[in-house]
């Protein structure tokens, strides 16, 4: 039903009547910080789906037309709940024109999809449709790409939805609107019936994973909105620096093999066989190229190889992206896909910044330093001090290894210690053996043989026998049932799934190996999620606002005055995790002007001024 100006305050008056409703947008592009606008709303009942119009279309009765400021009665609505695909997006156009949710319940389709069934499927509207006997309509795509009712960008097409005659994309908004109050409905009775079997079971109620991450909705939707400035000199330097690193480790490589370069495989098989080099092998007996091969070869040529790749993907990953990413404001806004990642931790898009490791970002052209904090502001981060570790350690029950980090022994030392091996190889073992990795993948990591490795294995499951029952149990469980359920009653599937492999094959895998990877990895976002909306309630009276999640670390926008919160903070997120056996959380502070370089320790209000801004210069 197309709503019309004089039938618009009838229709949400009677929409105000419903405890449930949906609600999907249509917009003109998907860069709602760089001028793209919505122009259609449609939201449907249980008996009833209403479209509302904003946009004009020649030769249309301007009674179809609704004015933009008719929007802001959307924050009349009062339904407790509001079912959404993709929410976030469409709360951010809303937002736009001052429509905000604050008192609604966010129920993203997608989002509890992913918990409901949360490995090897794809979340797509369409795909999640199917999974409920559901059908989503392909025409608006069809008529644009027939009519070429598209923009090419550096990131894609931007399609023109509001080049689409009304009348076919009534049809398909509304189609999308009703699907979606439809999987919200069937999800609902669902999600019962999760909660009644967890609570039966002895887990924690599903409800609550449910409701924890509707509230994650909502904060990571503040968060993108807030943005982070953008160094826009210190990019376009290291962009520049990039370009000129990779140029010269391309004219390095034509040095030694000549030609010119292209980093492709035939191009490096001439290459090696001019060096009399051999490349690794892929499973399917092909040479290989990859990083990890170049990594074990100690010659120039790989060494160049690895530069130039790291080079250019520091300039157009990162550098150009941000420049791209950016609003006329200098704030970057990453989209924060809070149920992307199978093991549930936060992963970043539009840019990736989950990928930047701030161990390996070092140097006078940090990735980190494109980032700082506005005006009267400085950057707070606060990570859980090894988090995973401590997490491992606790659920074990492994007492020798708890007492000693309590005692302020590190984690790796701590392994170090009761194993019986280097620290280096204590931390690479703790790394590999949570992710399911075997004695080839650890022989690779620490360039020893097999043997070697399997006999390590050994030693460390000998000094940390509770840690390997953990490992045992978990995974057993994970290929007996199909699933564990984590610290929070999350459930993580394993069923076993086919593949296509590289001859294009199916091929049966079974995830179970890798279970006690994600028990700890989602374990440690579920205490993130508990920290993220306590912080969330704590922080509203303050100016302080949380500006990014990453794995395991928080970012603040803090003014000086208000440092004296950062204790209280920490608190907070510490008592975010109630230790099974002991050992609890940890944090480590650190803080600047930039994201890249940062001082470790707490800053004291007043104490940081003029001396700080002339080192950091």
């Amino acid at each position: 039903m197309l709503v019309s100006r004089d039938s618009f305050y009838a229709v949400i008056d009677s929409i105000n009547k419903i405890d449930e409703i949906s609600l999907d947008c249509e917009t003109t592009g998907l860069r709602d910080f760089h001028g793209d606008r919505l122009f259609f709303v449609t939201i449907s009942t249980v008996s009833q789906d209403y479209s509302f119009n904003f946009n004009e279309y020649p030769g249309e009765d301007t009674k179809w037309r609704l004015p933009y400021s008719h929007l802001l009665e959307l924050n009349t609505l009062f339904p407790k709940t509001i079912y959404m695909a993709n929410a976030k997006f469409d709360m951010r156009f809303l937002d736009k024109e001052g429509v905000r949710f604050d008192q609604h319940k966010i129920w993203d389709v997608l989002c509890i999809d992913k918990c409901l069934y949360n490995k090897h499927m794809s979340y797509s509207l369409k795909s999640v449709a199917e999974r409920y006997g559901l059908e989503k309509l392909d025409v608006v795509d069809k008529y644009i790409e027939e009519h070429k009712l598209f923009t090419k960008t550096p990131d894609g097409k931007k399609k023109h939805f509001e080049k689409v005659p009304l009348e076919k994309l009534m049809i398909y908004a509304e189609k999308d609107s009703r699907i979606t109050w439809e999987i919200g409905r069937q999800q609902r009775i669902k999600v019962e019936k999760e909660d009644d079997w967890s609570v039966s079971h002895g887990y924690p109620s599903f409800k609550t994973v449910i409701e924890r991450e509707m509230n994650v909705t909502k904060i990571c939707f503040d968060i993108e909105k807030r943005g982070l400035m953008l160094d826009e000199a210190h990019v376009k330097r290291s962009r520049d620096y990039e370009h000129a690193r990779a140029i010269q480790s391309a004219s390095e490589i034509e040095k030694i093999a000549g030609g010119t370069y292209v980093d492709g495989p035939k191009y490096l098989r001439e290459a090696f066989l001019l060096c009399g080099l051999t490349p690794g092998v892929t499973n399917l007996g092909q040479p290989s190229f990859a990083n990890d091969v170049l990594k074990s070869i100690e010659h120039p040529l790989a060494k160049h190889i690895r530069d130039y790749r790291d080079a250019l993907k520091r300039a157009k990953t990162y550098y150009e992206n941000f420049l791209y990413a950016k609003d006329d404001k200098g704030l970057v806004h990453p989209s924060i896909r809070h149920t992307g990642a199978d093991s549930f931790r936060f992963s970043i898009t539009d840019p990736a910044l989950q990928t930047l490791n701030k161990r390996n970002d070092k140097g006078e052209y940090r990735v980190r330093d494109s980032f700082k904090a506005r005006d009267g502001y400085f950057l707070i981060s606060i990570d859980f001090a090894a988090q995973e570790y401590r997490l491992t350690a606790d659920l074990s029950g492994e007492r020798s290894l708890i007492e000693k980090i309590i005692g302020g022994v590190d984690v790796h030392s701590a392994t170090a210690e009761l194993v019986g091996v280097s620290r280096e190889h204590a931390k690479t073992l703790n790394f590999a053996l949570l992710y399911g990795a075997g004695p080839k993948k650890i022989a690779l990591m620490l360039g020893i043989t097999i043997s070697e490795a399997t006999v390590l294995i050994n030693k460390y499951f000998r000094g940390l026998p509770k840690i390997k029952t953990l490992i045992n149990d978990v995974n057993s469980s994970a290929k007996i049932r199909g699933k564990i359920y984590n610290i929070a009653g999350r459930k993580l599937c394993f069923e076993p799934f086919m593949i296509k492999d590289e001859k294009g094959l199916n091929q049966l895998v079974d995830p179970s190996y890798s279970a006690t990877n994600y028990l700890i990895q989602s374990s440690g976002a579920e205490i993130m999620r508990t920290a993220m909306i306590e912080l969330d309630k704590f922080l509203k009276p303050y100016e302080t606002r949380m500006v990014l999640s990453i794995h395991d670390e928080l970012l603040f926008e803090m003014p000086e005055k208000e440092f004296d919160l950062i204790p209280k903070i920490r608190d907070i997120m510490k008592n975010s995790y109630t230790p099974l056996n002991g050992l609890g959380m940890e944090t480590s502070v650190s803080w600047g002007k930039s994201w890249g370089t940062m001082t470790e320790g707490v800053p004291i209000v007043g104490k940081v001024g003029d001396s700080f801004q002339e080192e950091s210069s």
